[in-house]
C-alpha cells in the first residue's frame, strides 16, 4: 500500500521540452473552516508543548524510567511516534497550498494516526510509570516518579488535543 503510493508520485513526475522536471499529477486545496495557516501554527504549539514535556520527563531520573524494561520501551516509542508527527507535521507546512497527492497521503492523511499513536503510548508510559511506583513505592524517589507520571500524562493530553485540532482539516482536489 504505501509502496503503492511511493511509485505512483514518480509515475507523476515528467519531463518537459526543456529538460526540466515537473509534477502532472493531482493537486488538494485546503477547504477547512479555519485558516489553514491559524491550524499549522496551533498544532506546531500543542506538538511543541508535547514534545518539549516529553523530553523533560526523560531527564527525570525516575524510579521506573531507569529501572524497568516495561516504562523504558513506551517512553522510547512515543519518543519516536512524535518525531514522526513533527516530521509530517513539518512536510504538510512547507508543502504549501495546494499540496501534491503524495504529501496528501504520506502527511495530511497520516497525521491523525500518527497523534493517536504517540498519544496512546505517552498515556501508557504514564500508566507503566503508575504501575511501578504502586508496585514498588520507593519514598525516596516517589516525588520524582510523580512528576514523570503528569509530565507524560500532560503530554498525553495535549496530543489528544491536538488530534482534535486536526479534525478541522480538509482537502479537496484542486481542478486542473
Amino acid at each position: 500500500m504505501f509502496g503503492r503510493r511511493r511509485r505512483s508520485e514518480l509515475e507523476h513526475v515528467t519531463r518537459n521540452a526543456a529538460g526540466e522536471f515537473i509534477y502532472t499529477g493531482d493537486w488538494y486545496a485546503y477547504s477547512g473552516t479555519v485558516p489553514r495557516k491559524r491550524l499549522i501554527c496551533e498544532l506546531w504549539g500543542l506538538c511543541g508543548v508535547a514534545a518539549a514535556l516529553l523530553l523533560v520527563s526523560g531527564f527525570l531520573p525516575a524510579p521506573g524510567l531507569i529501572g524497568s524494561w516495561y516504562v523504558q520501551i513506551p517512553y522510547v516509542l512515543s519518543l519516536g511516534a512524535l518525531l514522526s508527527v513533527l516530521w509530517a507535521l513539518g512536510r504538510l507546512s512547507l508543502a504549501g497550498d495546494p499540496i501534491r497527492e503524495s504529501v496528501l497521503y504520506g502527511a495530511a492523511q497520516s497525521l491523525p494516526r500518527r497523534l493517536v499513536l504517540a498519544a496512546v503510548l505517552s498515556g501508557l508510559t504514564a500508566v507503566c510509570e503508575a504501575l511501578f511506583l504502586l508496585r514498588n513505592g520507593d519514598q525516596n524517589a516517589l516525588p520524582v516518579g510523580i512528576a514523570f507520571l503528569v509530565l507524560s500524562a500532560v503530554g498525553c493530553a495535549v496530543l489528544v488535543l491536538s488530534r482534535l485540532r486536526i479534525s478541522r482539516m480538509s482537502w479537496e482536489e484542486k481542478q486542473k
